[in-house]
């Protein structure tokens, strides 16, 4: 035990001395975090990542950054000829769409999301009616390279990450900008914004230190041991984060905690498993059955928390008056823009089996990864606040949902 202190002790001050560079690149000026929410998927990532792969880019650097990004992720000239190129972004709902005379590359971008409905598949089907099988491949961009939620895909697409492969490629673009002072600077910036998302934000300095202290004596085999005291350290947060919630959102509202079929569920037997199993290990939450309706609006977790207005009870008729209702933007523009934005917009997922729509809280809570700053959210100085904060947040929506529908909550 003194060893395992020690060593914690060391691996802290390593910590506090790279502190204060970490807090200087946090508060640096970045215009991507400015303009745009870091975690925006269509309008920052996929809009930045096209016009960087295109050709036809505002950078005005003709092919140079796509040829390095077929490059960085092993699809050899040979394979994909860069002639007659074109470039295209949200075509047919693909997020990033590269194609030449014979052969096509699909992009699917995904931050925190997880794809819906056979949509990699209905992509990847659709395009291989016009180039043929075996001439179209399909990238699947997650932040840490994770599999496509479709198991029918994962053995047709190349997963590729932002933490490795969007990284190396941004890393070589820089290098080729030299010359091109406002073009290298903005994908600085934009490889910081990268770096913060995928928890890579440290100095890599300090990180070294660390590394070469675990490998010194037994420090590793010390830190080893102390894995499954991590772990339960997580069950326990997390189950907190969930009671807690419902007490919050239970003042007003009667929520019940289930699985993704509505099924009521043994919240501590989920958490647990959620760490401990591969599979069917995610998709349950917190459920608040709006009366009258085959609505509910559902708080639930994959590698985030998420939330937003599900089809509880499949009708298929009764399922298609809500979403048409729903979807008319005329007749309730006035009562919640802002609903109606994120219904309209979603265009993706209004197509999934469940879901009308869904959104991620303003506050980000991550208990996959569970880095450090979920940690800081989870805190007891911060804990209660946010908590709390969410609620709030769950139950506007719930009152402007309900005002759409014209139905008492």
């Amino acid at each position: 035990m003194k060893e395992l202190e020690s060593l914690l002790r060391q691996i802290n001050n390593i910590k506090i001395q790279y502190e204060k560079v970490d807090e200087l690149n946090k508060n640096s000026f970045n215009i991507f975090t400015i303009l745009r929410k870091a975690h925006d998927e269509v309008n920052l990532h996929s809009r930045f990542l096209y016009d960087l792969m295109n050709p036809e880019g505002s950078h005005k650097l003709k092919d140079i950054f796509l040829k390095l990004f077929l490059e960085e992720i092993g699809i050899k000239e040979e394979d994909f000829a860069c002639n007659d190129i074109v470039v295209y972004r949200e075509k047919e709902n693909i997020d990033i769409l590269i194609k030449n005379n014979e052969k096509a590359i699909i992009i699917e971008n995904k931050i925190y999301s997880e794809d819906h409905s056979k949509q990699l598949s209905r992509y990847l089907e659709n395009m291989q009616k016009r180039y043929g099988e075996g001439n179209v491949k399909v990238l699947y961009l997650t932040l840490f390279g994770e599999e496509p939620a479709e198991k029918e895909m994962k053995d047709k697409v190349i997963t590729i990450s932002y933490a490795e492969d969007i990284k190396n490629w941004l890393e070589k673009c820089i290098k080729e900008t030299a010359k091109y002072p406002t073009i290298r600077e903005t994908i600085i910036q934009y490889l910081s914004l990268i770096k913060e998302l995928t928890n890579q934000s440290k100095n890599g300095e300090c990180m070294e230190k660390i590394k070469n202290l675990l490998l010194q004596g037994d420090n590793l085999k010390n830190i080893i041991g102390a894995e499954l005291a991590v772990n339960e350290c997580k069950i326990e947060l997390q189950i907190k984060f969930w009671e807690r919630l419902e007490e919050e959102l239970c003042k007003k509202y009667s929520f019940k905690f289930v699985h993704y079929d509505y099924k009521k569920l043994d919240l501590k037997k989920a958490v647990r498993k959620y760490y401990s199993s591969q599979i069917h290990n995610k998709y349950y939450g917190l459920e608040y059955k709006i009366d009258g309706t085959q609505l509910s609006l559902y708080i639930e977790i994959d590698n985030n928390i998420y939330y937003g207005l599900c089809i509880s009870e499949k009708d298929t008729k009764s399922e298609n008056d809500i979403r048409k209702k729903i979807s008319e933007k005329k007749e309730f523009e006035e009562i919640s823009k802002n609903v109606l934005e994120k219904i309209n917009t979603a265009e993706k997922e209004i197509n999934d089996d469940w879901w009308i729509y869904w959104k991620y809280p303003e506050k980000k809570f991550d208990f996959r990864n569970f880095n450090e700053n979920l940690i800081d959210e989870l805190n007891k100085n911060n804990f209660e606040s946010n908590l709390i904060t969410l609620a709030d947040e769950i139950k506007v929506e719930i009152s402007e949902i309900t005002k759409i529908l014209n139905i008492k909550p």
